[in-house]
């Protein structure tokens, strides 16, 4: 989701091809213009792999990297994004490629997942890694959905999500809402 008044779209999306099928749902990767400054990002979203434990998301984790270079490739004048659903805390160890690559995450703090108990999150699984030298991050954090819509988590996880949205701003843009934790 994006603010239609300040970005714009670009051009064709693409799949990353992944012929080694590292990945259980191949990586999306689409490029964007700030219509203010004419800067461009490429975002690719994920969805890692939950599987049984750790090990069965690692190799996906470990294999960012080489999408963080993929996306170079494709839009070699572009910031870079890659975010969504990660199923693995930043602080794992899993991310050293990436983070070796110049990646970091834009959420420390916090969690994505809505437990059961009303008001308590667990795991910081939803994310942005960006290159903190490329793109000037304003703000991030995650959207309280449940109190923003007076629900509980019980009925939040049943009809929209047990992941609580993140959104990230650039420069001084500000996201326009309440509820969410910075």
């Amino acid at each position: 989701v994006w603010r239609d008044s300040a970005v714009e779209y670009t051009q064709g999306a693409l799949t990353y091809l992944d012929s080694a099928d590292n990945f259980a749902r191949e990586p999306y990767l689409a490029e964007f213009l700030d219509k203010d400054n004419g800067e461009t990002v490429a975002i690719a979203t994920v969805h890692i792999t939950y599987g049984d434990g750790r090990s069965d998301r690692t190799p996906e984790i470990r294999d960012l990297a080489g999408i963080w270079n993929w996306m170079h490739e494709v839009y070699p004048s572009s910031d870079r994004l890659i975010t969504v659903d990660f199923n693995m805390p930043p602080t794992d160890p899993s991310w050293k490629p990436l983070r070796e690559a110049g990646a970091r995450p834009a959420i420390t703090d916090g969690a994505t997942t809505l437990s059961e108990t009303d008001g308590v999150y667990s795991s910081l699984y939803d994310n942005f890694w960006f290159d903190p030298d490329a793109l000037d991050i304003g703000s991030a954090g995650i959207v309280r959905f449940p109190q923003m819509l007076g629900i509980d988590h019980v009925t939040a996880r049943d009809i929209v999500s047990d992941h609580a949205p993140i959104y990230l701003s650039t420069g001084d843009a500000e996201p326009g809402f309440s509820d969410v934790q910075t």
